[in-house]
């Protein structure tokens, strides 16, 4: 682990916090509830009890990429306490803010969101992008056309504890579903 994995998520971010034999010795702490200080080049944690772990020893609580076309209930951290809401949806709603929102369709199976008049949004999860596509040739999209609010919809990405570095593939981070 390392901190550059982290820094982009908010305070609330939850992490696990194991000992040196890899056992779980504080679960679900949010990182707002520790101190993270440098000693000698290495980061460290440093919990309200005064024990220390270093950056490999800590695993963030991330939803993985697949959950973005599934109802999620946002209950703990800073945002939409008790909301549901489908991420998917949300983002499209915020890269096209002048569309109707109750009139996209969420294509679970094929995780995108049909915006209307053949054009669909989604997030490409190998290229970490937001692609609007229009004209499905049976083989390809025939047309990509431009995705605004990039920023915003990243910034909603780790608002939401979503694992856009592969963290959880990689055994460093624990997927909240599990």
């Amino acid at each position: 682990m390392k901190l550059k994995h982290i820094t982009s998520y908010p305070l609330d971010l939850k992490v696990n916090l194991y000992n040196l034999q890899n056992e779980l010795n504080v679960e679900s702490i949010p990182l707002n509830k520790v101190e993270i200080s440098i000693k000698n080049g290495d980061y460290r944690i440093i919990t309200k009890k005064r024990f220390v772990y270093s950056l490999d020893n800590i695993k963030p609580i991330l939803h993985p990429l697949s959950d973005l076309a599934v109802q999620i209930e946002f209950c703990n951290g800073l945002y939409n306490k008790g909301n549901k809401e489908v991420p998917l949806l949300e983002l499209a709603a915020m890269a096209f803010p002048k569309m109707d929102k109750f009139k996209f369709i969420l294509q679970v199976k094929e995780k995108y969101v049909d915006l209307g008049k053949g054009y669909s949004f989604h997030f490409d999860c190998k290229n970490k992008s937001f692609n609007c596509m229009r004209g499905w040739s049976g083989k390809k999209w025939d047309y990509d056309c431009y995705v605004p609010n990039q920023k915003a919809l990243f910034e909603y990405l780790y608002s939401r504890h979503f694992d856009l570095d592969n963290l959880i593939e990689n055994n460093l981070a624990i997927n909240i579903n599990k």
